[in-house]
């Protein structure tokens, strides 16, 4: 009889530890899932912040865009408009110069 008291008193003791031991792998499986509901938050967050600032981002760069497309475009008109005022000047002063060479003499005297 004490030998099988003895059984049961180990068996006892047995079934104590393994509770335990799954108790503390419970425990610790918990903590991890904590863990990991923690870091996909802080993911989620940080997504969400880049997406924010992507967004930012392209307006900020269709803004630009546009501006600099603006600006060329004043740009060339501006040019276009130099061109047109000093191309009457410019065509004068050829012919003054080609009347010019033409009554230049071929070779300058001596003195």
């Amino acid at each position: 009889m004490r030998n099988s008291q003895q059984v049961a008193e180990n068996a006892s003791h047995v079934l104590n530890t393994a509770q335990a031991a799954l108790g503390n792998e419970r425990e610790g499986i918990a903590q991890s899932m904590e863990a990991t509901r923690h870091a996909l938050r802080q993911l989620s967050e940080e997504a969400a912040k880049l997406d924010e600032i992507d967004e930012m981002l392209g307006r900020a760069l269709s803004a630009y865009g546009s501006q600099l497309e603006a600006a060329l475009g004043t740009a060339q008109d501006h040019v276009t408009q130099m061109r047109d005022t000093l191309a009457p000047g410019l065509d004068t002063l050829r012919g003054v110069i080609e009347q010019a060479e033409t009554f230049m003499p071929a070779q300058r005297r001596s003195a």
